[in-house]
Parts: C-alpha cells; structure tokens; sequence
C-alpha cells in the first residue's frame, strides 16, 4: 500500500549510509583500533535498525545469477564472485538491486 512505498522510499535514502558504513568498516586499521572498533559497533546498529524495519540484504556472493534480484553486465546463468553494492529488499519486494560480478 501507501505506507508500505513510502517506506520503502525513506528507507532507500538510507542505504548510501549502509554503503559508507560498509566501506569504513572494511578500510585498513588493525583489531584494536579504537575508531575502526566504534565503526563496526555503528554499523552493526544500523544494520539491526533496518531488520527491525523488516529490511533485508539481499544475499548474492556465491549465490547463482537471478536478474530479478541483482544487476550485472555479463549476464548469464553463473555464479556471482564479487559483490559491489548490497542490494536489499523490504517485505520481499527489492528496494535496491545488488550490483556484482559473475564469475564466467
């Protein structure tokens, strides 16, 4: 309905945030580090936020090629090898495709 789209629109400004969580997290800096450490603890709560939302990330890395889910320039029946960008859905409907390489 209604509410279930404009949901689904607020929820998509969202997802830039996930992705520059994401990329922080993963940036070099050891186990001990102080700042990567709060990073991780941010993003993991942004990550239960949007669960609770009912949103969920789409799984991709090692999953077949479906194009209903995920975008990719080789398309084919293959077996994707890199994730580039989540993609996540919201009560079964995609909010975002994941965007990935497929490995030929």
């Amino acid at each position: 309905g209604i509410y279930q789209d404009a949901k689904g629109d607020t929820i998509k400004t969202f997802l830039a945030v996930y992705d520059n969580l994401e990329r922080a997290a993963a940036a070099e800096g050891g186990e001990d580090d102080p700042h990567k450490k709060g990073l991780e603890m941010i993003f993991h709560q942004f990550k239960e936020l949007l669960a609770k939302e009912g949103v969920k990330e789409i799984e991709a890395k090692g999953k077949e090629f479906d194009p209903e889910l995920i975008e990719d320039e080789n398309f084919g029946e293959n077996e994707v090898s890199q994730v580039f960008q989540a993609g996540f859905e919201l009560n079964g409907k995609v909010l975002r495709h994941a965007i990935v390489q497929v490995a030929n």
